[in-house]
């Protein structure tokens, strides 16, 4: 009887870390709940400027308003990834799983062009 409870348990408990480690790491990365209702912008009208390196970058870790996309960081972009400068100094890191960036004959990265273009029949 004693060993049926004990199994019961040990499954049970790998149920419970099953399911705990089902959920996705970034839902619990959060420290600052007021943080995480800030939006991070950018739009058409602001366009993302290009910022060559780190070195005039500055973190103030008590900042207080929305939290905005200054600059895309030049000197981090690798194929499928590009940094941007937040308006508190931060650096957001973004992946993508397609190819955003390609190396051109000079051996600097370039943006992909996504965009679909409309051509005539002619």
């Amino acid at each position: 009887m004693k060993k049926k409870s004990l199994l019961r348990r040990i499954s049970m408990m790998l149920v419970v870390a099953l399911v705990v480690t089902s959920f996705p790491t970034y839902v619990f990365g959060y420290a600052n709940t007021e943080d995480a209702t800030q939006p991070v912008v950018a739009s058409e009208e602001t366009p993302v400027t290009s910022i060559e390196t780190e070195s005039s970058i500055k973190y103030d870790p008590n900042y207080k308003g929305t939290i905005q996309i200054e600059g895309e960081l030049l000197s981090k972009r690798g194929e499928f990834e590009k940094h941007f400068v937040q308006s508190d100094g931060s650096v957001l890191a973004v992946s993508y799983p397609q190819q955003v960036h390609y190396k051109d004959v000079e051996g600097q990265w370039q943006d992909v062009d996504s965009r679909l273009v409309l051509k005539d029949k002619d």
